[in-house]
């Protein structure tokens, strides 16, 4: 069985932005948010926390504003995103 690693990446001139943060563990961070922030309305935290978090370091790198962020659905996964956010449609 093969696993991934940021160490297979490292070396390597163009790696994708949303490949080195799937690497990325924040789940102290999302549970933070989802118990501090979350609430039980339907409309409220639509998408994934641990996606919008990197998105939102993904949109700060890639210097453009939220609007103009597009990402692919194979970065969409890497990034945390589910299929039930309406992101990813298999």
């Amino acid at each position: 069985m093969h696993t991934d690693s940021l160490q297979n990446y490292m070396d390597l001139r163009n790696v994708s932005i949303c490949l080195l943060l799937s690497f990325l563990d924040i789940t102290d961070i999302v549970k933070h948010v989802e118990h501090h922030f979350y609430s039980n309305k339907d409309w409220h935290f639509k998408y994934a926390v641990e996606g919008m978090i990197k998105l939102t370091i993904v949109k700060f790198f890639r210097q453009v504003p939220y609007r103009k962020v597009i990402i692919s659905e194979d970065e969409a996964y890497l990034l945390g995103f589910k299929e039930h956010d309406g992101i990813i449609k298999t």
